[in-house]
């Protein structure tokens, strides 16, 4: 069960991400080394992104354009944190630069988007 990854503590790197979600038989991806082009593809799909954050902190990728990105912490999960593209991808680097999408048929729609 899926729902069962959250419940891990402790620190989990790209191998132990691996290894719990092929025994779950998740389709995913991996990114390493601090790629943007991996977290560009995942947003233009449509697809959250696990990055890693603030040392050993995970939290969800849910926007990355030119300018800027927003995430989401578990800490506070009601509110986007926004910054500029260039500051979130220095963090992201600085703390390992490795991020999991989940892969899935069909991604999504289209979120619903406010006007003001």
């Amino acid at each position: 069960e899926l729902s069962t990854i959250t419940d891990v503590r402790g620190y989990i790197d790209p191998d132990r991400a691996r290894e719990m979600l092929d025994a779950r038989g998740v389709s995913y991806a991996i990114g390493r080394g601090g790629k943007a082009d991996f977290l560009d593809k995942a947003m233009r799909t449509r697809r959250g992104a696990a990055v890693t954050w603030g040392g050993s902190h995970m939290v969800t990728l849910v926007h990355l354009d030119a300018t800027r990105a927003g995430v989401i912490d578990n800490n506070e999960p009601n509110k986007v944190i926004w910054q500029s593209r260039d500051k979130f991808l220095e963090e992201w680097r600085d703390c390992g630069g490795w991020a999991v999408v989940l892969i899935y048929t069909p991604p999504p729609p289209n979120p619903y988007v406010a006007k003001k």
